[in-house]
């Protein structure tokens, strides 16, 4: 699976914020049992796509089968269109893109089959369902998963059975990885702990198990949050979610790292940062954001480090009027 971060047409699903929520809660020491009770799967095809014997439309029930034996082989309980709804319901959404890959887009010398999936993995009706106060609530309630799978042109017509084909596949693969993520939810902390430490596992999980780490506020994730950041090989949403996860924690003396594992030059790397450590607070990140709203040459940057400053400024005074009352 390959990752294709320049398709714009999926974009609907990256507008929809983090890739997961929280419940809000601390680990649950018994969470319902989880579950996927909707599958929804929509589709688009490149013109070109269309003139190299791809589909306009796929079928939905191949797709949904897919879906299902994808979440099953994460060993995730699929009882669609339930007559009892439960706190532990999520709905599975998946948007596919069949796109025909030639010339400069084209990595191989020879034409590329390729199919786009953006699947979100989301509660029944976000955390606002998850208020039955007998039941514990689900560490996360939303995950998303973008890939890319390809295959090779091996005909000089393709058919569309290789493209519905192609297709089912990338979808099962997207079902299983978000249905994995899910599974993370209530495995204990020492797992997740080796889990996040062990480069050679998928980022997807490690991002998951940082954050779920961060959120039952165990403290021994901060060294693995800090290595992340200090391996210049992470990938990107991997650095993201262990940003997120010092934040969670709230430790100051974090915000060094993070400075450290920063571009300054690189105006997108660093406006992740700036209300990061704004949130952590403390003396070094004012000075920090009070230098660079003064001197970064991008106005925009200026800008984001006067908003974050007040943020860090306006959280510091209700801090210390709440203290001398």
């Amino acid at each position: 699976m390959k990752r294709d971060p320049r398709v714009g047409w999926i974009g609907w699903l990256l507008c929809l914020g983090v890739c997961f929520g929280v419940s809000g809660c601390k680990r649950p020491s018994a969470a319902p049992p989880m579950r996927v009770v909707d599958i929804q799967i929509a589709s688009q095809t490149d013109e070109t796509a269309a003139r190299q014997g791809a589909p306009q439309a796929l079928e939905p029930e191949p797709l949904v089968a897919a879906a299902v034996a994808g979440l099953r082989a994460a060993e995730v309980s699929v009882a669609l269109a339930p007559t009892e709804r439960l706190p532990g319901d999520f709905v599975l959404q998946i948007e596919t893109g069949l796109v025909y890959a030639t010339g400069s887009d084209a990595k191989a010398k020879q034409p590329l089959l390729r199919v786009l999936t953006a699947g979100l993995l989301r509660s029944r009706r976000g955390s606002d369902a998850l208020r039955d106060e007998a039941m514990q609530q689900p560490e996360l309630t939303r995950l998303q998963h973008l890939a890319v799978s390809e295959q090779a042109e091996r005909t000089q017509t393709p058919t569309s059975i290789q493209w519905r084909e192609l297709a089912r596949r990338a979808i099962e693969d997207t079902a299983h990885s978000l249905g994995a993520q899910l599974r993370l939810s209530g495995v204990p902390s020492r797992d997740l702990l080796a889990l996040v430490s062990n480069a050679k596992k998928e980022a997807d999980l490690r991002s998951v198990a940082l954050r779920i780490l961060a959120q039952r506020k165990e403290v021994s994730v901060q060294p693995l949050a800090m290595a992340v950041l200090k391996d210049k090989h992470s990938p990107t949403a991997l650095r993201d979610q262990a940003i997120g996860a010092l934040v969670e924690l709230g430790d100051p003396k974090t915000v060094r790292p993070i400075l450290d594992s920063t571009e300054f030059r690189d105006p997108s790397e660093l406006g992740k940062v700036l209300e990061a450590v704004a949130a952590l607070g403390g003396d070094e990140a004012q000075r920090y954001l009070e230098f660079v709203s003064q001197s970064h040459s991008e106005e925009r940057i200026r800008q984001e480090a006067k908003s974050a400053l007040s943020h860090l400024l306006s959280r510091q005074a209700k801090k210390d009027a709440s203290t001398s009352e």
